[in-house]
């Protein structure tokens, strides 16, 4: 099995929802790559799943094309 997975959340994923699949991954590195029309906006949202992910000892980088959602990512501590 592969260390690595990459993961495409959809646009009506919320927090709980990829907090979860992160959750069922056996991988430790993964890869979210994250659509423009995503719910997940707020800082707050994405440093509770940064947390969330250093607990599980993940380590995740963050794909987008949207510039305010790499720009938040990376200002809860994701590599973007």
């Amino acid at each position: 099995m592969s260390d690595e997975q990459t993961i495409y959340i959809g646009p009506q994923d919320d927090l709980t929802n990829v907090r979860e699949r992160l959750e069922r991954i056996p991988s430790r590195r993964i890869t979210l790559v994250i659509p423009s029309q995503t719910l997940l906006r707020s800082l707050v949202a994405w440093r509770n799943l940064y947390a969330r992910a250093q607990e599980l000892g993940k380590e995740v980088f963050i794909i987008s094309s949207d510039p305010q959602i790499r720009s938040v990512a990376q200002a809860a501590k994701f590599k973007v």
